[in-house]
């Protein structure tokens, strides 16, 4: 019996190669429309706060990439967006004005070559991100490289098509030996950078999961837990406060805590 995670990916294959079937006239319905994939389980490997990439070591990277993923280095690491979700980025869905960033599709690498943007595959994956100055920055410098229509992925390769997830891969591997970074380095960890820059900076885990686009808390908390501050001290000072004698501060007076 195979395992969830890879009947869960091998349906979504075979559902793309159906699908292009039909668009090539070969058959006239899939036999995977109405067909849900397996869901997965909840990924369960905790994040190593040790092996994730400093700020300075992002800007080497950044600075040593070609300049058609440069940006994109610093844009993942500040928004945390997945690597489809950067890739099927249109300029269309960056508001530059309220620092906004709307995620509502994903390039996906098709099996007969090419790419083309593909909604999200889970709801909570639509969301909208606020960004900060360095992440418009990135785009904008980005975009004045290499400019776009609204309709157009902001992060396109040489031809100006949406990029392969194996050629990005090529100018990833390059800009991490330029650079001297480790070789077990992934593009995914500057995803964890976002989330655990979060969590260092005092965000819930409702925020966290809402803005890395998680199913649930339980797989925010499976992935990050080992990132959260203790808070031992902390909740030994709210319950002495809470219950000391002579004063009112229970749980309404606490609320801000």
């Amino acid at each position: 019996m195979l395992a969830v995670s890879t009947a869960s990916t091998r349906a979504h294959v075979l559902a793309s190669i159906l699908k292009e079937a039909v668009q090539e006239g070969v058959l006239v319905r899939s036999p995977m429309n109405g067909v849900k994939p397996p869901k997965r389980a909840v990924e369960t490997s905790a994040v190593d706060p040790d092996v994730l990439p400093t700020g300075a070591e992002l800007w080497a990277l950044r600075d040593a990439a070609s300049s058609l993923i440069a940006e994109a280095i610093i844009v993942a690491a500040g928004t945390g967006l997945r690597q489809g979700e950067l890739l099927g980025l249109r300029r269309r869905s960056v508001d530059f004005l309220r620092k906004e960033i709307v995620v509502v599709e994903q390039a996906v690498t098709m099996t007969r070559g090419g790419a083309e943007f593909r909604p999200p595959k889970t709801r909570q994956a639509l969301r909208r991100l606020p960004v900060g100055d360095v992440v418009i920055d990135a785009i904008a410098r980005h975009l004045e490289q290499y400019p776009c229509e609204p309709d157009e992925a902001i992060f396109r390769n040489r031809m100006g098509r949406l990029h392969r997830r194996s050629a990005f891969g090529d100018l990833w591997r390059l800009a991490r030996r330029d650079a001297g970074a480790r070789d077990s380095l992934r593009w995914h960890e500057l995803r964890h950078f976002y989330a655990s820059t979060l969590i260092a900076g005092g965000a819930s885990v409702r925020e966290v999961m809402e803005r890395m686009g998680h199913t649930s808390a339980e797989e925010t908390i499976a992935r990050y837990f080992r990132l959260w501050p203790d808070r031992e001290e902390s909740t030994r000072g709210i319950m002495d406060t809470a219950l000391a004698r002579g004063t009112d501060a229970g749980p309404r007076a606490l609320k801000s805590v």
